[in-house]
């Protein structure tokens, strides 16, 4: 279950960066400052969601 909680954010952390580049070319810092944030906190549950995975033995 931790596995793939972990793999549904990594799929969305590459959504989210294909999101940053394309406020980036079209120069809309706000919203790129919004999914600087949403990437940030992705990045913290995918490293949360994997060491809870190791500290359960691996059987997530």
């Amino acid at each position: 279950m931790l596995a793939e909680l972990r793999d549904d954010n990594r799929q969305l952390l590459s959504i989210l960066r294909q999101q940053h580049r394309l406020c980036e070319e079209h120069g809309d810092a706000a919203t790129m400052s919004l999914v600087d944030g949403w990437i940030g906190e992705t990045e913290s549950r995918i490293w949360f969601l994997f060491e809870s995975g190791q500290a359960s033995g691996g059987h997530s």
